[in-house]
């Protein structure tokens, strides 16, 4: 899609890339509402759990490092993470932790809450700014340094 904006239609290139933008805000946000839901473990946060993780086996996001020009790695890490999720949400025990009876016991219970480490929160919190960073980051420059300024 980045090769047909670049070079096929200059009329287009504008209105895509803002298009494309606004797509990947809506799915940013979609995702960290299910994210959230699914932190707090709704039972029907799990299909949508499972569609997100679905749409996420498309994406070609891989994660290479690079060294004076030379690819050490690379690895399609966004297919690898859904698979992951995946497994994890359609599993028996993912099944029962996002049923209704274990929600009811979770109500049942609200002196019981779960907390993530702060080396979890990090991992977080890098992974995913790299991933809006990536996702967000081609746009914002064409935007700031487009050639008609």
């Amino acid at each position: 899609m980045g090769t047909f904006i670049s070079y096929k239609n200059e009329s287009l290139k504008e209105p895509l890339y803002l298009g494309l933008t606004i797509v990947f805000l809506l799915l940013l946000v979609w995702q960290a509402i299910v994210a959230v839901c699914l932190r707090m473990l709704l039972p029907i946060a799990r299909y949508f759990g499972v569609g997100v993780a679905i749409l996420g086996l498309f994406d070609a996001g891989c994660m290479g490092f690079h060294i004076m020009g030379h690819q050490l790695f690379w690895a399609p890490q966004s297919t690898a993470c859904c698979v992951g999720i995946l497994w994890l949400l359609l599993n028996k025990k993912g099944r029962y932790v996002f049923s209704f009876e274990y929600y009811n016991v979770i109500l049942l219970t609200p002196q019981i809450k779960s907390r993530l480490s702060v080396i979890i929160w990090g991992i977080m919190i890098a992974f995913f700014g790299a991933r809006t960073f990536l996702t967000f980051g081609d746009a914002i420059f064409w935007l700031i340094f487009r050639s008609d300024h």
